[in-house]
């Protein structure tokens, strides 16, 4: 990324990421959705680490070519908390079960080693927010649901 403005999204290169209006996220815009429906997995961290964790985990999924979005900035993140939708600081749309373990495989490792905080655990919108969401790996910052169409959910 040498010579790569890096004033996108928690420091991330421009024109990697576009706000998605009407909300407080910004979506992975160089990398189109893969599948309609699929796993769903949601990164929550402590807000206070919510930077660090952005510039390490962002880029990865770059890497694995896997669509994603992030919330804005840690004030937004941190009043999100406040709400039914809490701990779902990045939201990642691997599809089936085989990219979804591999997107885990790859950042688990990382988030334990990084000393990150999580943050609180996921409840799905299906269940009116009152059923958490299951955790994957070691970290637990990583948690997930099956979403039966990700354009409405």
């Amino acid at each position: 990324m040498s010579g790569a403005s890096m004033t996108g999204a928690w420091g991330q290169p421009t024109g990697e990421y576009i706000s998605t209006y009407g909300t407080i996220f910004d979506e992975s815009l160089t990398i189109p959705l893969a599948y309609p429906s699929g796993f769903k997995l949601h990164v929550s961290v402590d807000p206070t680490d919510a930077g660090g964790l952005a510039r390490l985990v962002l880029p990865t999924l770059r890497l694995l070519h896997i669509h994603h979005k992030v919330v804005r900035s840690q004030s937004e993140y941190e009043q999100m908390n406040r709400g039914p939708q809490r701990g779902k600081f990045i939201t990642i749309y691997p599809g089936p079960a085989e990219p979804a373990q591999r997107v885990v495989d790859t950042l688990d490792p990382t988030l334990v080693a990084g000393g990150y905080r999580h943050g609180p655990v996921p409840t799905t919108r299906q269940s009116d927010h009152t059923t958490y969401e299951i955790r994957a790996g070691n970290s637990g910052m990583i948690s997930c649901y099956w979403c039966t169409d990700y354009a409405t959910d």
